[in-house]
């Protein structure tokens, strides 16, 4: 238990991102792609596969700090790398993509759901009085 004065825990920087199941650990594909650099990397990736130093240079953060978002878009299912000699390119995972498509579509067709429940439950409740 933390007391007031004792530092609190710390986590794992990736944390955020992370959805626990009961065996495993998986990535969130919209929390991932949601985040600013990593959002800013795929759309500098439709233009076709780049190098990490082609993609860092569109950054003011260091090289280091975009692999390791290029790692974490890799982990997430939506960019794929392709070492060649000493040099590593990256292009985006259509079948990630996709899967983050159908995300993004599942959501608004559950929220349109939503709302149309709720706005015929305020209909007949204002039909009943």
């Amino acid at each position: 238990m933390n007391s007031p004065t004792s530092r609190p825990l710390r986590r794992d920087p990736l944390h955020n991102a992370l959805v626990t199941t009961n065996v495993l650990v998986v990535l969130d594909q919209l929390e991932v792609a949601a985040e600013p650099t990593r959002r800013r990397l795929v759309q500098l990736l439709t233009s076709g596969e780049q190098t990490v130093n082609n993609l860092a240079a569109h950054f003011p953060a260091s090289r280091s700090a975009i692999s390791q978002h290029l790692r974490v878009l890799t982990e997430a299912g939506l960019v794929t790398p392709r070492k060649d000699g000493r040099f590593r390119y990256y292009r985006l995972d259509p079948q990630g993509l996709a899967q983050l498509r159908a995300l993004f579509d599942s959501f608004w067709i559950d929220e349109l759901d939503r709302l149309v429940a709720d706005a015929t439950e305020e209909a007949a409740s204002k039909g009943d009085s």
